[in-house]
């Protein structure tokens, strides 16, 4: 195995090569521009699936919850540096969103979301049916 550090030693599951394939055949800058972009639109539409999920009703919630999501060094450094955590979380917020009422939805995007990336599982498997 390769030593981390650059492209040529980036190691993934199928999954995430055949996700990144068309980003591939961008040129080197633009496809690592527009992957980031793919990503954080990902992010983005993760965290809102979440927050209608919740759908808090005291006032303030609305502003704590996107206040904390932009702050949240995590989702910045997964940005940052390339990775597919966006994708992760949008296939696991669906995921859960999509549990009570179309299971066998809810259970493939978890399974998408674990062969992106293996920590969703444990967070797409946990909540009950609402």
């Amino acid at each position: 195995m390769p030593p981390p550090g650059d492209l040529d030693a980036f190691l993934s599951p199928p999954a995430v090569a055949f996700m990144a394939a068309p980003f591939a055949l961008l040129p080197k800058p633009a496809g690592i521009a527009a992957w980031t972009v793919f990503d954080a639109l990902c992010a983005l539409a993760g965290l809102w699936l979440l927050y209608r999920r919740l759908s808090p009703a005291h006032p303030l919630a609305r502003p704590a919850f996107w206040f904390l999501a932009a702050w949240f060094p995590p989702l910045f450094a997964d940005l940052d540096a390339g990775q597919r955590g966006g994708v992760a979380l949008l296939l696991a917020a669906g995921s859960i969103v999509l549990e009570a009422a179309r299971p066998g939805v809810a259970g493939a995007l978890a399974g998408m979301a674990a062969a992106v990336k293996f920590y969703p599982a444990a967070m797409a498997i946990g909540p009950a049916p609402v």
